[in-house]
């Protein structure tokens, strides 16, 4: 398993949904976007979980190669 796939893991498994997303289109909010593992497993999350559309926007991005 590659760096990138346990972090994703982690990530998962630290996740629970509070309410239903069923039907619902979500915006979600992250501070700074690193490798997209956040954005990957949230996103994922909220789509199976029967979201009709989710779409991100973050604050910040770390330059590719940092």
């Amino acid at each position: 398993m590659g760096r990138e796939d346990g972090r994703r893991q982690g990530h998962a498994a630290a996740l629970h949904l509070r309410q239903c997303v069923r039907g619902k289109h979500i915006l979600f909010f992250d501070d700074v976007f690193t490798t997209g593992a956040t954005f990957h497993t949230v996103g994922k999350l909220l789509t199976e979980a029967g979201a009709a559309e989710v779409r991100g926007l973050v604050l910040a991005r770390v330059p590719f190669g940092s």
